[in-house]
C-alpha cells in the first residue's frame, strides 16, 4: 500500500465497511468515498482524522504508511462481498458503454 488512499481503502475493507456505509458516516455521497480511494479527490485533514476514529486505525499508519496495517476483523464480511456493494456504487469510468 504506497498510497494514502490505497492505505484509506484498505482500513475501511479490514474493517468491513462499504463504500456506502463510510459515506454514511463522513456525510458524504459514496461517489465521494470512491473517488478518495481511487486518488481522484484529496483527502483533507479532518477527513483523515474521522477516517482514523472510523476504522480504528493508528492515524500515523493511514497517513504515512508506518506500522502495521490493520487486520480484518473475523467477524465482518467477506471482501468479496464488500466489493459487490462498492462496484454498484460506483459511478461509470470514462470510456464505459
Amino acid at each position: 500500500m504506497d498510497s494514502l488512499h490505497s492505505r484509506f481503502r484498505h482500513a475501511r475493507r479490514a474493517r468491513g465497511l462499504t463504500q456506502r456505509e463510510v459515506a454514511k458516516s463522513f456525510g458524504v455521497d459514496p461517489q465521494t468515498v470512491s473517488r478518495w480511494e481511487r486518488g481522484e479527490s484529496p483527502l483533507t485533514l479532518p477527513t483523515l482524522e474521522l477516517a482514523a476514529k472510523v476504522f480504528d486505525v493508528d492515524r500515523v499508519w493511514l497517513v504515512f504508511g508506518e506500522g502495521p496495517a490493520p487486520q480484518a476483523l473475523p467477524s465482518v464480511r467477506p471482501p468479496s462481498e464488500i466489493d459487490a456493494e462498492d462496484e454498484s456504487n460506483s459511478e461509470p469510468r470514462e470510456g464505459a458503454a
